[in-house]
């Protein structure tokens, strides 16, 4: 039957994880980030990779490659202990209001996937992603979006939501992203944007079984390439391509 409400994860998402379609499109925000990952580490004997806001570790089940040093961060108790028992490195920090607890371009990678929605401070986050990233690192964003004019009225109505516990506080559109970015992230560095993509246009994996279907995940995620800004979510991978100097300067690349 195509239409049939799932109550049980009886199947596993690309053959990865529990799930409750074989092409759960809430996983593709992962899958597709692994992809990257997996083909920035093929020129590298190791990687160091932080996940920040690393909710229950979902993105470690699609990197089962290489060799990965694990950090994370997040607040909530159960999903930090979950993530510990999956091999990360577990830490704690209040993204709104303290540094990351790490140096200066101490990770290869670093992914924040459906978190700065989540923050009230969400320029001092992406900073720190960008100050703890290494020239030439990637860093993998996942945000939910809206068409411009429904974000607006959507940023709006979150005013008067209750602030904290995990609550929606933000409604991104594509434009204001790349603000974010452009204003955030050019303080510890140079950085461009690699890709940005979407997944899904239509999806409902615990009421129908659509996404059984390998056809209706290729027609999502072939719209969310090519149009992601009509999509619900987007993954934005960026490059690193400036450095800091000792003082934490921003410092030109060899032969600018």
């Amino acid at each position: 039957m195509f239409f049939k409400k799932k109550t049980t994860k009886t199947e596993k998402a690309f053959g990865k994880i529990p799930a409750y379609c074989k092409y759960e499109l809430f996983m593709e925000r992962y899958r597709s980030a692994a992809e990257f990952i997996s083909d920035f580490h093929r020129n590298r004997a190791k990687l160091k990779l932080l996940d920040v806001g690393s909710g229950e570790g979902y993105l470690k089940f699609f990197c089962d490659f290489g060799q990965i040093d694990w950090h994370g961060i997040e607040i909530w108790e159960e999903r930090f202990k979950i993530c510990q028992e999956l091999g990360y490195q577990m830490h704690r920090c209040n993204l709104d209001t303290e540094p990351l607890p790490f140096d200066n371009e101490s990770f290869d990678v670093v992914v924040g996937s459906h978190v700065l929605e989540h923050l009230a401070n969400r320029s001092f986050c992406l900073q720190e992603m960008g100050r703890v990233l290494k020239t030439g690192g990637m860093l993998i964003l996942g945000v939910p979006i809206k068409p411009i004019i429904l974000s607006h009225l959507v940023r709006f109505v979150y005013r008067f939501k209750p602030k904290g516990n995990g609550n929606t506080m933000y409604a991104f559109d594509i434009r204001s992203i790349k603000k974010l970015l452009t204003h955030s992230l050019s303080t510890y560095g140079g950085f461009e944007i690699m890709d940005i993509r979407g997944f899904r246009l239509i999806s409902a994996r615990r009421i129908t079984n659509w996404e059984n279907s390998e056809g209706f995940y290729k027609f999502n995620t072939w719209f969310g390439k090519h149009f992601p800004g009509l999509t619900p979510e987007v993954n934005l991978v960026i490059r690193k391509v400036g450095r800091l100097s000792a003082r934490g300067q921003i410092q030109p690349k060899a032969g600018e």
